[in-house]
């Protein structure tokens, strides 16, 4: 069947497709509309091979629900500002091998969802009513300005029986709700693409090697816990919103945090960020505690525990905090407060904010060691240092902050006669200054 040109429109209800070898080809502004109380059928015959197009601006099928790849071999491609619309969509179902493929410019695929709540199944693998044999293959590949979009699950097999690969290439863009799998019969590859809006993600990806794959939390909170993230490829965070991970990552190609904040929880060895180095940027925050294996550079915030939890962000390759960057510290008791742990080299700068939490009111002698663990160097110094309001006749030193991070809570006594002491050393250099160049005169 082809439906070409803007004028060109065919309303149908159950169809089927792939008894043999069959197609439909759906372009130029035509439509193919259902009634939205069917579902459709590719390949439905265990030798049969059938494939569907949606091509061109203004091309658009509508449809109730799809079984792609039923029993034989199907291919579904959306391309070129190509649309597909439907309320559920499941590839590969009694042992079919589907392929669905969305590419180009607004180039879409909408899953609006049915009152269960799927969107998409890859790899369903149903041995329902008899059918057999069970299993099938289901693959989706996104790139090129591709939006696959869907606010319920895309799910990632339903048992063991089947197989799902989903590809997430340069420039695609999944929108969904959640991803999730129902065996570890899959894959699922980023290679450049970005994952957008996702609330919780439950399973392994691989970041293809030369790549830099983004998650957008477009506002809201995500979760990548369970999940394994390997690979040699990068990961960027952006978008305002949340990202939350705690999963022993392995990925080695770093991680660029763009905006909004990227929490981490890991502990020991663990490390949610894998293996490469860190940036985080003017706009960004890294938030929680856990340890950061790569080399790390903050033009943005950081922020041991994150907002009213104390917690310990330890660094095993150096810290670099630059100008821009502000380092975000709550102190909530004696011996409970945030801090940083640096194997390497730091090198200080920007601003260092200090608030008190759950009621906490230092004492005099109470010190709080903000900079911990240092393997190597410290220099620089932070240029912006801001502290909270103490009790009458109590002051912060801060005099040792910017070499070992210590700031201590001290009488007025005594803070004056740090100063005195401060006043005293500046005036010997200047002395001394003044009979060194007698001297030479």
């Amino acid at each position: 069947m082809i439906v070409t040109g803007a004028n060109s429109t065919v309303f149908g209800n159950y169809e089927v497709l792939g008894s043999g070898t069959d197609s439909i080809l759906i372009s130029n502004g035509g439509s193919l509309l259902d009634s939205m109380s069917f579902f459709f059928v590719v390949a439905e015959d265990t030798t049969g091979t059938a494939s569907v197009t949606v091509t061109g601006a203004n091309s658009r099928w509508q449809e109730n629900q799809i079984n792609l790849a039923e029993f034989g071999t199907s291919n579904l491609t959306v391309s070129n500002g190509g649309n597909l619309t439907v309320h559920g969509l499941i590839d590969s179902v009694h042992g079919g091998n589907g392929t669905i493929t969305v590419t180009g410019a607004n180039s879409t695929l909408n899953f609006i969802g049915v009152s269960g709540g799927f969107g998409l199944i890859l790899g369903n693998g149903l041995t329902t009513n008899g059918h057999s044999p069970a299993g099938g293959t289901g693959n989706l590949t996104v790139s090129n300005g591709g939006l696959v979009s869907t606010p319920f699950n895309i799910t990632l097999t339903e048992n063991s029986s089947a197989q799902a690969n989903l590809n997430l290439n340069a420039g695609g863009t999944i929108q969904t709700g959640s991803i999730q799998a129902g065996s570890s019969n899959y894959t699922f590859t980023m290679a450049g693409g970005t994952l957008l809006g996702a609330t919780n993600v439950t399973v392994n990806a691989t970041l293809a090697p030369g790549t830099n794959s983004t998650i957008n939390t477009n506002g809201g909170n995500s979760t990548w816990t369970t999940g394994v993230i390997g690979g040699s490829g990068g990961l960027i965070k952006a978008g305002a919103g949340m990202l939350m991970m705690s999963g022993n990552n392995s990925y080695t190609g770093g991680t660029t945090i763009l905006g909004g904040t990227l929490f981490i929880s890991t502990v020991g060895a663990a490390t949610a960020l894998g293996n490469g180095p860190l940036e985080v940027a003017a706009g960004g925050t890294l938030a929680g505690s856990g340890l950061i294996n790569g080399t790390t550079t903050v033009d943005g915030a950081i922020a041991p525990g994150g907002a009213n939890a104390v917690g310990l962000l330890a660094f095993n390759q150096g810290l670099t905090l630059n100008g821009t960057s502000d380092l975000q510290i709550e102190l909530s008791g004696a011996g409970q407060y945030d801090a940083l742990s640096v194997l390497g080299n730091a090198t200080l700068n920007g601003a260092v904010d200090v608030v008190l939490i759950n009621g906490f009111s230092p004492t005099f002698g109470e010190s709080f060691d903000l900079l911990q663990d240092t393997g190597g160097t410290v220099s620089g110094a932070f240029a912006d240092i801001n502290l909270p309001m103490l009790g009458p006749t109590l002051y912060w030193d801060t005099s040792a902050l910017n070499t070992n991070g210590v700031i201590t809570v001290v009488p007025e006594s005594s803070m004056a006669a740090i100063w005195l002491a401060a006043i005293a050393a500046a005036l010997t250099l200047t002395t001394r200054h003044r009979m060194a160049k007698r001297r030479m005169n």
